[in-house]
């Protein structure tokens, strides 16, 4: 998404005191550096020079180019395609940044992988969440390391990590900005698809609005197959936005747009973080906007889709807009960087207002 040159201009007056010379950002893999360039261009700085390959017997390679000795590191770590791939070559930048020396690491994960599976749902399972989290401190040794993710499916994901600091930032703060710039405040309810949503969706504030909160109670038969058992909330005669942290296959979202519809909304829209569209997504959604269940489908650019996708969202007639996470990331960096908190982000409205005044959704056609 290209920025209005207005846009660029005032973030980089915003910039401007950026620490650049104790900082080395680095993007995990070459082919979805273009998330780490955005963040790069808008702090004025170069993407840290640094070699990732694959052998031919499939073993990944990485190496530092040049010294990065006292500084203060940042990973930026994408999580499609090849998500295993990626946490391997991150497991190696964290061993060759240590070697290297660096003052502190910085994972930058848009999406935490392996997030959902953060219990058992059946014996005998595995617990993804747990043996993520175990690699990362074990690799920590003295060395500073810190976790930093946007909208992490569960709380619950922050005991996993016993000696790493992790950040785990809401969006709220921008989310109430889309909403009352892009999507409307009148007869305002936010639900959420299940009922684990519910208290971030307590937590919202949208400025000029005085909103009720809704949730469908589900029940899953299977992974990726859920089935709405009842709404609960006042729906009937509002304006629905669905939200939450993740759309991956589609079906429970999709499924509780169409009960909402069914129960009396007056239209519902969509407000995702991290979109996946695995499998069928992209036709089923584009089924159900046709059908009028969704209107507007809302995302972030958390995820690195294949060009496939959107030329699939093109093809199909989805309207859907993109709203980017690179001005928030550059600018955790940007205050990581400078001993400021990181409190305005994610509790200041009036903040993510100033931050991203003029920056438009980005619509999909």
């Amino acid at each position: 998404m290209s920025l209005p040159e207005d846009v660029k201009i005032r973030l980089e007056k915003h910039f401007s005191d950026f620490s650049k010379g104790s900082c080395a950002i680095f993007g995990v893999s070459d082919d979805l550096n273009v998330y780490t360039s955005k963040l790069c261009n808008l702090l004025g700085v170069e993407p840290f020079s640094r070699s990732v390959c694959s052998f031919k017997c499939g073993e990944s390679y990485v190496c530092l180019n040049s010294s990065a000795r006292g500084k203060n590191a940042y990973l930026i770590i994408p999580v499609l395609p090849d998500v295993n791939s990626r946490l391997i070559e991150t497991f190696f930048f964290i061993d060759a940044l240590k070697s290297a020396e660096v003052k502190e690491i910085n994972l930058i994960f848009p999406c935490l992988p392996y997030a959902r599976q953060d219990r058992r749902n059946d014996k005998r399972e595995h617990i993804g969440t747990r043996v993520l989290a175990t690699c990362v401190d074990a690799l920590k040794g003295s060395t500073k390391l810190r976790v930093i993710t946007l909208d992490m499916h569960s709380s619950q994901t922050e005991a996993a990590y016993r000696d790493t600091d992790i950040e785990p930032l809401r969006l709220n703060s921008l989310y109430s900005y889309v909403i009352r710039k892009f999507v409307g405040t009148e007869k305002l309810t936010l639900m959420s698809p299940d009922f684990g949503g519910v208290k971030r969706l307590e937590k919202f504030h949208v400025e000029g609005c005085s909103s009720r909160v809704a949730f469908v109670h589900k029940k899953r038969s299977a992974h990726n197959v859920s089935e709405v058992c009842e709404i609960v909330g006042d729906i009937e005669g509002r304006n629905v936005i669905m939200i939450d942290d993740m759309f991956d296959t589609g079906g429970s979202m999709i499924n509780a747009c169409r009960a909402a519809k069914e129960l009396g909304a007056l239209k519902v829209d969509v407000l995702v973080t991290h979109a996946y569209f695995s499998g069928d997504a992209i036709s089923k959604l584009a089924s159900a906007q046709k059908a009028g269940y969704i209107d507007k489908f809302i995302f972030t650019d958390t995820i690195r889709l294949d060009d496939s996708k959107y030329e699939e969202m093109k093809r199909l007639g989805v309207r859907a807009y993109v709203i980017p996470t690179t001005i928030f990331i550059a600018d955790v960096i940007y205050r990581l960087q400078n001993g400021l908190s990181l409190s305005p982000l994610y509790s200041h409205p009036d903040y993510i207002e100033e931050l991203y005044s003029d920056v438009g959704l980005r619509k999909i056609e």
